[in-house]
């Protein structure tokens, strides 16, 4: 696969698991790593070492953003929106 179309691949494999059913960051944090990574490792030439480093990256920068926001004590509320207090 050229480099391109890896990017490409990349790009829509992002989009498509942003508006799955990941809610959480960390879900959506490795989901881009992942594409990201993808996009990166077909440069170097390695696109799946690349995607399982983007992901691993992307789900523990996730989840310390996930957790810096429940000690704030954000929520998400019944009409999917995420509340923060003052």
């Amino acid at each position: 696969m050229n480099p391109a179309r890896l990017a490409l691949t990349a790009a829509v494999f992002a989009a498509a698991l942003n508006t799955a059913a990941c809610e959480t960051k960390t879900g959506k944090g490795a989901a881009v790593g992942a594409a990201g990574g993808l996009a990166v490792g077909a440069i170097t030439g390695n696109p799946l070492a690349g995607a399982a480093v983007g992901a691993a990256g992307g789900a523990i920068t996730g989840a310390i953003l996930s957790d810096s926001e429940k000690k704030k004590g954000c929520y998400v509320n019944n009409q999917n929106q995420k509340v923060c207090p003052r």
